[in-house]
């Protein structure tokens, strides 16, 4: 978690093409000390990093590296673009209280290739594919396999993280749970001088705001680990855009976040 910067030590946002999720998880200020989160300290964090993140010429480069990289693999790539809202990362701490997943280098949102791989096994296994196409694709049968079993393996494809093809658009959200004291202390026991901690109508919202991506379309691209696998990276390929679009990625997906279809950027990269 960024650590509380005295008054006196704060640092001023830089003007432009600074590396917003440095300065986001790295540079929070807090109002009073020690380490009390005013609610206008949460605004603060929030408004200095909206708007464009990540350098396009930046992104362009990292692009056609990756393009490279994937073709040499016999790999292959496609470009999705969101629907809606995206967010990943909201558990990592921060004083907001709701984390996000910035590229480390480029300064972008971006999706780990390690969720993509789960994004797809989950697809799989809620259309009951059978556990010998899991097995190899993914390297076990089952999703937590026990440490011993034998028949564990390195999975057959290479997930490469996500990353945007221009610079998106970052952007503040809200949330507003209404019973917060039922969820922290639900199921205990509960008098009835204890009415906040029942899950009723007469609570009130609490808005807790939070970062979020949109206009953005990322480059997905995935790799096979051996040959034998190459060919059917055509149907890893269609399967995964079946789960974009029908499962979405990130987090809060039940609420219709991340979301993606097929984008257009992608005759410019090839």
């Amino acid at each position: 978690m960024p650590q509380p910067l005295y008054k006196d030590a704060a640092c001023k946002k830089p003007v432009a093409n600074f590396h917003k999720g440095l300065w986001f998880e790295r540079f929070f200020t807090y109002s009073n000390l020690p380490g009390k989160v005013e609610e206008s300290d949460k605004k603060s964090a929030i408004e200095d990093v909206r708007g464009e993140a990540g350098n396009n010429g930046q992104l362009n480069r990292f692009a056609e590296r990756q393009i490279k990289l994937v073709n040499n693999l016999d790999g292959q790539f496609q470009i999705f673009s969101l629907d809606w809202h995206f967010v990943t990362g909201m558990g990592n701490e921060h004083p907001v209280e709701n984390g996000f997943l910035w590229h480390p280098v480029l300064g972008t949102p971006y999706l780990q290739g390690s969720s993509i791989k789960g994004l797809l096994r989950s697809w799989l296994e809620q259309n009951e594919v059978s556990r010998e196409i899991l097995h190899q694709w993914f390297g076990s049968a089952a999703k937590k396999p026990e440490p011993r079993d034998k028949e564990n393996q390195a999975g057959g494809f290479i997930f490469h993280d996500a990353i945007p093809v221009k610079s998106p658009t970052v952007a503040a959200d809200i949330m507003t749970p209404h019973m917060g004291k039922w969820y922290e202390k639900g199921g205990q026991n509960n008098p009835a001088n204890q009415p906040e901690t029942v899950p009723a109508d007469w609570h009130n919202p609490v808005p807790v705001p939070f970062l979020v991506t949109k206009d953005a379309a990322f480059l997905f691209a995935v790799s096979p680990r051996t040959q034998e696998m190459a060919g059917q990276m055509d149907l890893v390929m269609e399967e995964l855009g079946n789960a974009l679009e029908w499962l979405g990625a990130g987090a809060k997906t039940s609420v219709g976040y991340g979301s993606m279809t097929r984008g257009k950027e992608e005759k410019q990269l090839e």
